[in-house]
């Protein structure tokens, strides 16, 4: 266990995973994350402007040195947050931007967009469900350019400001929705982090026998392995379980 001079535990002594996410407040994924991660693993989170294109500029520089700020308090990883960047700036900009983060101080870096299609590649997800939190449409355009069929969406009708007043088992109870009107569907996909998604995907995986991925549960994924830390997960699918 790493200390200070003083002899004491720090924080973050096995891995500091930075993320940064375009809204004012975050409740619930802070919440679902020290569930999730082993003892030794914190949370840098940074509240920012979203990445996109603007009269003003794309962004990316206010991205920069959100970054270098989080290099110098010692973060393991970068994980830039939001879905905003991908549509405004295009993938391959993204990654290209992603890459020069790495590249300019030496650690790893990535998107939430890029950590859940890695983790749906990682599970073989073919035919995919989108549950969504907002409305029943939207969710599952970047899915199809990534190349996973996407067979329904189902919205649970919620705002961003809801996010902290869901009920836990609301996601749960809008993916059986989904389920029974596309019974077809190899896997769950739950793009959004700040609702309670995560909470509920062991017993839905259990329950209806598929794979269930959450931008949360992705995020986390993705942290800790590019960190280094390849432990086993228990209670919180076979993502952070078996890979």
């Amino acid at each position: 266990m790493a200390t200070h001079k003083g002899g004491s535990a720090m924080f973050g002594y096995r891995a500091r995973i930075g993320y940064t996410v375009p809204m004012a407040f975050v409740e619930v994924f802070p919440f679902e994350f020290y569930r999730m991660v082993p003892e030794g693993v914190t949370l840098v989170i940074a509240t920012t402007h979203p990445i996109q294109a603007t009269a003003e500029g794309d962004g990316l520089e206010r991205a920069r040195s959100t970054a270098r700020e989080m290099v110098q308090a010692g973060v393991s990883v970068i994980v830039f947050g939001g879905a905003s960047p991908s549509f405004s700036l295009g993938l391959h900009r993204l990654e290209e931007f992603t890459q020069s983060i790495e590249k300019e101080f030496g650690v790893p870096a990535t998107t939430a967009v890029f950590a859940q299609r890695q983790a749906l590649e990682e599970m073989n997800a073919k035919r995919v469900g989108v549950v969504t939190p907002f409305g029943n449409t939207g969710g599952g355009d970047r899915l199809e350019e990534f190349g996973f069929k996407v067979v329904g969406t189902k919205g649970a009708g919620y705002q961003q400001t809801d996010f902290g007043r869901v009920a836990t088992d609301a996601p749960a109870q809008t993916a059986r929705d989904l389920v029974r009107a596309h019974p077809d569907a190899d896997t769950l996909f739950f793009p959004a982090a700040h609702w309670p998604a995560a909470s509920n995907i062991e017993t839905l995986e259990a329950e209806l026998g598929l794979n269930v991925v959450t931008s949360a549960q992705a995020i986390v994924w993705q942290g800790l392995r590019r960190s280094g830390i390849d432990d086993a997960i228990q209670g919180y699918g076979r993502l952070l379980s078996e890979h």
